[in-house]
């Protein structure tokens, strides 16, 4: 379920967060709650959209993310959360964390770049994790080190094998860029068989760390090069599923694209809430190192900010660029992505011809085409099978 936006402005310059439930609509998809609990991280990646908020090392409190899920819970009828970083893992009280998520009734799924010790496995308490997402960067040392630094890329495949022969549920992170979009097929067969459940592909964003890479960007060309070839790979037997987000498509394809579900940016709909240590909340993960922020958890509640200009998140995502009102495709991509059209270095929407025409790069799709039906293994089976679609 999401939340619809029209009035949105009204409320918000009302302070009024008690209408958000009043907006929702029907959708397929659960809304997505991604918890930053601690900006401590021991790596600085070249494409990490965090920036200076790594140099901060604050935490979220144990007590403080109980209120918080429970807030969200009322109000968003949120069932699941995503904790990341910095690290998680790094959390002073990481295990308090996650038994304080457990006793609100969440589904926890932690994103970790895999550089933790291996004594973690042994003193993790059962049943506290549904899922480990590890993020990857290339099927082989050089190029996920290119992106992450040196002697990392070992320990981490460690821990993935680990976290499999453990039983619990694994999904890969792969961030796209200019120097690793070549080796996707090598990584599938790297894990083929070996109990990894899904690989979700992630479209680079020159944000934060990443800024100052923007070489490691692909073009749209580029994009729906590697697009097309991820769709032609067969999994058969292989056991994994991949996600990906379209970001790009023909004018021909849109109509797909929106009958598998792309209702547009989901920053709009409150789909995608990200919460930091510091109590800002933001709807786009691309405006996460800004001060554009929706507003914060302050007294027990979601407060929108209480500057009402229009550099402001939420106000962004709802300015179209006037050549989209003249656009037959406007009602089919809704406008494309308006981060990048409004704050990003590189504008998106500049690159919109019409004929290949962008979209929110957060919308990710099973990736189906040529793809034989993969055969599931004990470990990816049961009660949270399907939890990718919007990855």
């Amino acid at each position: 379920m999401s939340l619809r936006t029209e009035n949105v402005s009204m409320q918000e310059e009302r302070g009024d967060t008690c209408g958000l439930d009043q907006r929702r609509r029907h959708h397929p998809l659960e809304p997505l709650l991604f918890l930053y609990i601690t900006e401590r991280c021991q790596l600085r990646c070249q494409h990490c959209y965090m920036g200076s908020r790594l140099s901060h090392g604050r935490d979220m409190a144990p007590d403080e993310i109980q209120r918080l899920l429970r807030y969200l819970k009322i109000v968003f009828g949120q069932t699941k959360v995503y904790l990341l970083g910095g690290e998680p893992t790094l959390h002073p009280a990481f295990f308090d964390v996650l038994r304080v998520c457990r006793e609100e009734g969440y589904w926890v799924s932690v994103t970790s770049n895999g550089l933790f010790l291996q004594d973690l496995w042994s003193a993790l308490p059962e049943g506290l994790v549904n899922e480990w997402a590890f993020s990857i960067d290339g099927s082989c040392r050089d190029t996920h080190e290119l992106l992450r630094g040196k002697g990392t890329f070992d320990h981490t495949v460690s821990n993935i094998l680990n976290a499999v022969e453990r039983e619990h549920t694994v999904r890969l992170v792969y961030t796209v860029t200019s120097q690793n979009k070549g080796e996707v097929e090598p990584l599938i067969d790297m894990f083929a068989g070996r109990g990894i459940r899904a690989i979700s592909f992630h479209y680079f964003s020159p944000i934060g760390l990443g800024g100052s890479n923007t070489d490691l960007l692909l073009s749209p060309g580029d994009w729906t090069d590697f697009y097309r070839e991820l769709k032609s790979i067969s999994l058969g037997g292989v056991g994994v599923s991949l996600y990906c987000p379209p970001t790009f498509v023909s004018n021909d394809d849109l109509p797909d694209i929106v009958r598998r579900g792309y209702r547009g940016c989901v920053a709009r709909n409150f789909e995608r809430l990200a919460i930091f240590p510091d109590k800002r909340i933001y709807l786009c993960s691309a405006f996460l190192d800004t001060d554009l922020h929706y507003g914060e958890f302050k007294d027990g509640a979601i407060r929108s900010r209480g500057d009402f200009g229009s550099a402001r998140e939420s106000a962004l995502i709802l300015t179209l660029p006037e050549r989209c009102l003249s656009c037959k495709n406007a009602a089919m991509c809704r406008g494309g992505c308006m981060a990048w059209h409004n704050s990003l270095q590189i504008n998106m929407m500049d690159l919109c011809n019409r004929q290949l025409i962008p979209l929110c790069p957060l919308w990710s799709i099973a990736i189906d085409g040529n793809n034989e039906p993969a055969k599931t293994p004990k470990v990816m089976a049961g009660k949270d099978a399907g939890l990718y679609e919007v990855f």
